[in-house]
């Protein structure tokens, strides 16, 4: 980027600046507030916005010389007119607004910027200066050259999107997951050393044919318990059935002996019951009302055979006497319809009752005789079985069947203690190999997250990439004859042969390092724009050295505008063809000056 002209108004010190760029560098001196930085602001201003001394827009008004209304900057650039201003009222007009700057033109307007970044910033910088891609591709390439697991590289790799530091974080959160899962398995304090190859306490080894014998021998004591309360069951069955029997067998005898004597009874009931059944039928015709066919035929042929009877005709009467006495033998004596009532009645419930009575001992009695017969033939079941079982037998199988349940118990206990070891060796097993994959997965994602950090893959792509800037401070040392600048993969700054690291360096030696750092910005980002305040703490030789260097970038074409400032008794007497020098005091330079 070329300058052509400036031209600042009331802008903090800067009155009434007004100058004529015709040589590629331009040396801009005075006095101690003479406005020389109020010059290199208002430049600042113009081409990034940059407000410098105050923080927010709403103070940009202190920004304006005390006594003035407005103030202005005005450059004319290669790239055409660059123009900003600030009224009292605080209204910015910036020409430069809403276009897009080059990201590396604050540093070649402030050449200490580069080494006031932290090593962060410096990287970040430096990627987009250099172009650099961090594509997904060059990535995942790289990892795998770092032996990082290739499931795990694809989990990370769209985090890239956020940058190498998220990726990097994610990695490194992921490690710390991995560690707590170690903790949380074997119950320890993770280490990397205690980690690898770590198992639990050793558990005894049991084997499967260990198992399957003690498996083996409780199915046997389960066996032989059975056999034993089997054994022991029929026995006291036997024992019981027989106490039972005895029981019983005094009742069946009672019940048997006394057969005969239901038999007696038996007979005697019947013999009652068959007298008074048929007086019961005599009584029951006798006192029923005699009315009905029957009846009346009997009365008459008992009527007609007493009238031949009274006749003493011969006649034969054998059918009707027979007739009358079949009757009576059912119905009684023959007689008049009414007269049951009186005679009869009162023996009809007698009869009854005796009737009753007799059938009721004859049922009775028949039961009787029946469970009798059944008490015989039990007792004669009972007595036909065997003995009861001998106690001692009973003992015996009771202690057989006592000792087989605490075989079968032992036996119990033992599987289950051999099964809980055989757990416990195979948990131990799995703890160790869940142990081992918790510590594989640390390692994996914590190579990974060094590999994703600044120092890693990040350092190795810029490292590869650094040459150009390198080279480029490499060329300005030998230009100037200054100390060696570098900026290794680490955007550590070191000088001279011995790398001695930037923030040992004296102020001078600061100043050489920024100048050449900042125009290796220029160079690489292509602006060939360089700004260089405060060049005064440079010794005679290292001025010569200063003007010299940027005198020869000028004419190789290489540096296309350099403003220097620096604090001057007055300007030089001899410069290069290349360098215009131009006085500042009290604000006021150029045209104006020479006009005053």
């Amino acid at each position: 980027m070329k300058i052509t002209h400036i031209r600042i108004e009331n802008f903090l010190g800067a009155r009434a600046v007004d100058l004529d760029l015709a040589a590629p560098v331009a040396l801009l001196a005075g006095s101690n507030g003479a406005g020389k930085s109020s010059v290199r602001d208002g430049i600042a201003l113009a081409l990034t916005a940059d407000l410098g001394r105050v923080g927010l827009k709403k103070d940009a008004p202190q920004l304006i010389t005390d006594d003035a209304d407005a103030a202005s900057v005005v450059l004319n650039t290669s790239a055409g007119e660059v123009a900003v201003s600030i009224s009292r009222g605080g209204r910015i007009a910036d020409s430069l607004k809403g276009v897009e700057l080059p990201a590396a033109l604050p540093y070649v307007l402030d050449g200490q910027r580069f080494a006031r970044m932290s090593t962060e910033e410096r990287r970040a910088f430096l990627f987009g200066l250099m172009g650099l891609s961090a594509g997904s591709d060059e990535v995942r390439k790289r990892l795998a050259a770092h032996g990082c697991d290739v499931k795990r590289v694809e989990t990370v790799l769209p985090l890239l999107r956020a940058g190498f530091d998220a990726a990097a974080k994610e990695a490194g959160a992921k490690a710390r997951e991995a560690k707590s899962a170690w903790r949380e398995i074997t119950g320890e304090t993770y280490g990397e050393k205690k980690a690898d190859g770590w198992t639990p306490p050793p558990a005894p080894a049991i084997t499967d044919e260990a198992l399957q014998a003690q498996a083996a021998a409780l199915e046997a004591a389960e066996a032989a318990l059975a056999d034993a309360n089997q054994d022991l069951g029929a026995l006291q069955s036997r024992q019981q059935q027989h106490q039972e029997a005895q029981q019983r067998a005094a009742g069946l005898r009672e019940k048997a002996a006394r057969r005969s004597r239901i038999i007696e009874k038996l007979e005697r009931d019947r013999a009652d019951l068959a007298e008074w059944e048929p007086k019961l039928s005599r009584v029951q015709s006798a006192a029923a009302p005699r009315v009905g066919l029957v009846h009346d035929l009997a009365r008459e042929l008992n009527a007609v055979v007493n009238e031949v009877v009274a006749s003493g005709e011969s006649l034969n009467l054998d059918g009707a006497w027979s007739a009358l006495g079949d009757y009576e033998k059912q119905h009684g004596r023959i007689a008049q319809t009414t007269q049951h009532d009186a005679e009869m009645a009162p023996k009809l419930e007698q009869y009854k009752k005796a009737v009753a009575l007799y059938r009721s001992a004859v049922v009775n009695d028949e039961r009787d005789l029946a469970e009798a017969d059944a008490a015989a033939a039990a007792l004669a079941q009972l007595e036909q079985s065997g003995p009861a079982a001998a106690a001692g037998d009973v003992e015996a199988a009771t202690k057989r069947a006592a000792d087989a349940k605490a075989a079968k118990v032992a036996a119990a206990a033992a599987l289950t203690q051999l099964q809980e070891a055989h757990r416990a060796a195979r948990q131990a097993q799995e703890k160790a190999a869940r142990a081992a994959a918790a510590h594989q997965a640390v390692g994996a994602w914590t190579a990974m997250a060094d590999a994703l950090s600044p120092g890693g893959i990040p350092g190795e792509i810029l490292s590869d990439a650094l040459g150009p800037l390198n080279e480029r401070l490499m060329a300005s040392a030998l230009a100037t004859e200054w100390m060696r600048v570098g900026v290794g993969p680490d955007m550590e700054i070191t000088v001279g042969s011995a790398a001695r690291p930037y923030a040992l360096l004296s102020e001078s030696e600061k100043w050489r390092t920024d100048a050449m750092l900042a125009e290796a910005i220029a160079h690489i980002s292509g602006l060939r724009l360089l700004v260089l305040d405060r060049f005064d703490v440079l010794d005679l030789q290292g001025r010569s050295d200063l003007f010299g260097w940027l005198d020869q970038l000028a004419e190789d074409s290489e540096l296309d505008t350099a403003l220097v400032f620096g604090t001057l008794k007055s300007l030089p007497a001899q410069l290069p063809e290349t360098v215009s020098a131009h006085w500042l005091e009290a604000g006021v330079a150029g045209e104006i000056r020479r006009a005053a």
